[in-house]
């Protein structure tokens, strides 16, 4: 469910996508248009940083989660998350809730300022959370299945069991899509996506109106 649109107010964007669709591409396009993105994934990088939610993951996951310097290692802790739901849901109810007063500030300062046109929440489980409940529009950037496979194999060294894995978090693909109010074809030339953008950019922007 979108948030209702108030008028001569700039529009939040809501940025969703199957895993390795290169979400990157279209929020990069629009960062180029002016748009201020806020990147759900750096947020969480963030917020693990934190020393009240390291304290409060590692009384919840041991100590092991931390590696030498004390930070919190994500690759131990995703092992633990994406092993057993009930994980995932505990690391969610510490990080989220921050994670969303991180995107209230940065959103915030985003609307007062002048010279920003639009701001994207660039989120993968933007919709699984309720994070669209603030956003006025969101997109979808749609890859099939079979691409984005051998772009994560090619790119990140990613099985179809680990893809599947991941897959498993979030909402199916079709679901995703359905819900989002623009989507933007990102399976070829990435120029492509970039002039998707674009039209969508200046469409919600009044250009030509």
């Amino acid at each position: 469910m979108t948030a209702p649109i108030i008028p001569d107010r700039k529009r939040i964007v809501g940025l969703i996508g199957g895993i390795g669709a290169g979400k990157s591409t279209a929020a990069n396009r629009f960062a180029e248009r002016g748009a201020v993105i806020v990147d759900a994934d750096r947020t969480g990088h963030e917020v693990l940083r934190e020393a009240e939610i390291k304290e409060r993951l590692q009384a919840i996951f041991g100590k092991e989660i931390l590696d030498t310097k004390g930070d919190v290692d994500r690759t131990k802790l995703g092992s633990l998350v994406f092993a057993r739901p009930e994980n995932r849901q505990k690391l969610e109810s510490v990080v989220h809730p921050r994670m969303a007063e991180h995107f209230r500030e940065k959103i915030s300062l985003a609307l007062a300022d002048p010279t920003v046109p639009m701001i994207v929440l660039d989120a993968a489980i933007l919709q699984e959370v309720g994070w669209d409940s603030i956003c006025d529009e969101v997109i979808f950037v749609d890859v099939p299945r079979e691409i984005r496979l051998e772009r994560l194999k090619t790119n990140r060294g990613w099985s179809e069991e680990e893809l599947a894995r991941r897959e498993a978090a979030q909402w199916p693909i079709e679901q995703k899509r359905a819900k989002a109010s623009a989507i933007i074809d990102n399976a070829g030339d990435p120029e492509a996506c970039r002039q998707a953008v674009d039209r969508l950019f200046d469409k919600w922007q009044g250009v030509g109106r």
